[in-house]
């Protein structure tokens, strides 16, 4: 658990006093509550340090820092019915830098879209049934196994 304190919270005696949250509250911790406070705050877990994170953030004097990873893990879905010139000039915009995952959602021109989505070197997923951009793009994220996952609809331009 990785957590940030609340900026009106004030930390006295070496830690071991937090004076803040909401509601207004005034916290002891144990006379190591200073070091455990410090550890938390840099990220080091442990069932102990995880506990006192949990009371942090129940009486508002903490809030969640996400964690970190890798933001370069994402994946580009683009879905498409039948717009080869569109989708061309969507993934040219895209460039190569994100892998692209184009979901075609049964195109009845099924061999110009997966020649556009070849030449960008973008993957391809077919849809037999056409069920939309939403289902579509539900179809894409359930495809793909990035950390994120970004949507450009193919007719759609992203500036770089």
């Amino acid at each position: 658990m990785t957590v940030v304190l609340d900026r009106h919270v004030q930390v006295l005696a070496g830690g071991r006093v937090l004076l803040g949250g909401d509601p207004g509250r005034l916290v002891r911790l144990r006379a190591d509550g200073g070091r455990a406070l410090r550890s938390l705050l840099a990220g080091r877990s442990t069932p102990q340090l995880d506990r006192l994170g949990r009371t942090l953030l129940e009486g508002g004097l903490a809030h969640p820092r996400p964690g970190r990873s890798d933001s370069t893990d994402v994946t580009v879905v683009v879905p498409v019915r039948d717009r080869a010139v569109e989708l061309d000039r969507c993934l040219t915009a895209l460039g190569r830098g994100a892998p692209v995952l184009v979901v075609d959602d049964a195109s009845l021109d099924h061999d110009a879209v997966r020649a556009v989505a070849t030449r960008h070197g973008a993957r391809l997923l077919r849809q037999d049934d056409n069920t939309g951009p939403g289902g579509a793009r539900n179809a894409g994220v359930a495809a793909t196994t990035s950390a994120f996952v970004a949507f450009v609809d193919s007719d759609c331009v992203v500036p770089p």
